[in-house]
């Protein structure tokens, strides 16, 4: 008999090929009055776009200075992991809870579609849009999986809600608060604020899934 495997021996056997950000996260820069919640136009050329970022999935680079950079790039980054760390699941594991609270994979993705949505759109924009909430159950305790609700939908629509925020943050200032009139009707937050909140909401849930993903089917790793 050979050696036996050590579980995270065979936890590394289950790794696999790190994707470019490109095919995990095929975000399309557009101009921000094209763009409407769902749809993807063409690539622009700025060399700084989410959409140009086709190294390996790993954290930017440490030499990035701008604080509005580091903040757009990490979130860029961590919305590539967590579609990475659904990547391979079947739809039953998607929409299945291993876990207490009850939230499924695929509710994870559409609740931090809706979550980036209602930072910058409905608040820091200030947009008015009928379902601000359209992630959350009537009663408060978790996230809706409707029977349309797909993956690759829901990606696409984060990818353009991300194209939109890359947009509206390199025309104003971290230090620019939020308008009036959308989610918020006094004390708004800066964009400083909102961006360093959508990116610990992405970071916090990542760590979720990580833990979820190893006990589905023993997969580990960034």
């Amino acid at each position: 008999m050979g050696r036996p495997h050590s579980r995270r021996a065979n936890a590394k056997t289950r790794r696999t090929r790190r994707r470019t950000n490109a095919e995990l996260y095929p975000v399309i820069s557009v101009p921000d009055e094209s763009i409407r919640f769902g749809t993807l136009t063409s690539c622009s050329l700025d060399p700084l776009a989410l959409c140009s970022m086709t190294e390996l999935r790993d954290e930017p680079p440490r030499s990035l200075g701008d604080p509005k950079e580091i903040l757009l790039q990490q979130l860029s980054y961590y919305r590539a992991t967590l579609l990475d760390k659904l990547d391979g699941l079947s739809p039953d594991k998607l929409t299945s809870s291993v876990v207490p609270s009850g939230w499924s994979p695929l509710g994870l993705l559409k609740h931090l579609v809706f979550v980036e949505r209602r930072w910058m759109q409905w608040g820091f924009e200030a947009e008015q849009m009928p379902d601000p909430r359209g992630d959350e159950a009537p009663n408060g305790k978790g996230w809706v999986v409707t029977p349309d609700d797909n993956v690759a939908d829901l990606a696409a629509r984060w990818a353009a809600i991300a194209t939109r925020t890359e947009a509206v943050a390199r025309k104003a200032q971290l230090t620019d608060r939020a308008k009036l009139g959308g989610r918020f009707s006094s004390d708004p937050p800066t964009l400083g604020w909102i961006l360093a909140h959508l990116l610990q909401e992405d970071a916090r849930h990542v760590g979720h899934l990580d833990v979820v993903r190893e006990l589905i089917d023993g997969n580990v790793g960034e």
